[in-house]
């Protein structure tokens, strides 16, 4: 069976908000699912290789909804201590984030930085487009039957520093340079 790398999910998204000066990132964890489990391990994993502290009071609670992103995101407005940037565990739980944030007058991309992940198929016809870690599910087949494209990937993943995903749309591809002859 072929399934994303949720842990590289977690990665890619919280290293491109490093990559663009932020040290106070939060994440919009999800549900006690796998998934939910290993972005949130992927997130950890970013701000430990980059040597920023994990601080729980940025770690919220959330669903995998958007409604469930849109009331995480309303309760952490009214608490206050917002980070510069949140890393949400999928694609409508930042959706909703970005509702609460444009209701409350913050600006996504401005005032504060949001990454999904999952590349949901409207997330570029929103008003402030979402920036999201996507894959191809070609690729992933590949990847899952190749071994040197296996490889391939985990070595840009260690290497990375958050330079693989572009500033308003990420699509992984990586090509297995055996495969190709």
């Amino acid at each position: 069976m072929v399934t994303t790398d949720n842990i590289a999910v977690g990665i890619l998204g919280t290293e491109h908000l490093i990559r663009l000066g932020h040290k106070r990132i939060g994440h919009l964890k999800g549900t006690v699912t796998s998934t939910s489990r290993e972005r949130l391990e992927g997130y950890k994993q970013a701000l430990n290789r980059n040597n920023i502290a994990v601080e729980k009071s940025l770690i919220k609670e959330c669903g995998l909804m958007e409604s469930d992103g849109y009331d995480a995101m309303k309760a952490w407005i009214k608490e206050g201590n917002l980070p510069s940037a949140i890393f949400a565990v999928n694609d409508p739980t930042a959706i909703g984030a970005m509702q609460a944030l444009d209701e409350a007058g913050i600006r996504v991309g401005e005032d504060l930085a949001l990454v999904g992940g999952g590349n949901i198929h409207y997330g570029d016809m929103l008003k402030i487009p979402l920036t999201t870690v996507s894959w191809s599910r070609s690729e992933m087949g590949h990847a899952a039957s190749c071994p040197a494209y296996r490889e391939q990937w985990q070595q840009r993943l260690r290497e990375s520093k958050g330079d693989t995903l572009p500033e308003s749309h990420h699509s992984e591809v990586l090509r297995c340079k055996q495969c190709e002859k």
